[in-house]
């Protein structure tokens, strides 16, 4: 028998058909890549405020006891926020946290003393996706007038956008 036979039906795709299904697959895979993007940069959002909120409890904490605490700017200054391990917080408490807008992860995340006389201390860190709830939070702590904490844009740049008062 041929490989063509004028009385056989010819079995098979066509290679138009192929196409339109390698097509088709790629457009899905193309909108999973992007959705699995964002829901790894929500995760990563979440424990970056993780984060922030336990950094604040361990500074509440050690200064609770009649400690006070001096380390601030970023959390790898002397005497900084990761000089609390491992009295008051766990060893790799921010392993593996990045944020798009910053190449160091270092600088993450700053802590200030609010400079409106109330003794409290701001968090602030950099999220990849803020949402506009924590933009506004974080407009409001930082104020540079007569409310808020009172950081300056040179304390506080716009890289940062999310903040916390303890």
């Amino acid at each position: 028998m041929k490989w063509y036979d004028k009385d056989m039906k010819m079995r098979g795709f066509t290679i138009v058909e192929l196409l339109v299904v390698i097509v088709v697959i790629g457009i899905l895979a193309a909108i999973v890549v992007v959705s699995y993007n964002g829901v790894q940069q929500n995760g990563m959002d979440a424990k970056i405020r993780s984060v922030v909120k336990t950094a604040g409890d361990a500074i509440a904490l050690k200064e609770g006891r009649g400690e006070s605490f001096t380390g601030f700017g970023f959390f790898t200054v002397a005497n900084g926020v990761d000089s609390l391990v491992p009295t008051y917080l766990k060893t790799g408490y921010r392993d593996g946290v990045k944020s798009r807008n910053m190449s160091n992860s270092d600088q993450i995340f700053k802590v200030y003393r609010c400079g409106d006389g109330s003794g409290a201390i701001a968090i602030y860190a950099s999220l990849n996706n803020p949402t506009d709830e924590d933009i506004a939070t974080f407009n409001k702590i930082r104020g540079t007038t007569t409310t808020g904490c009172r950081q300056t844009t040179t304390q506080v740049p716009a890289t940062y956008n999310y903040a916390q008062v303890f």
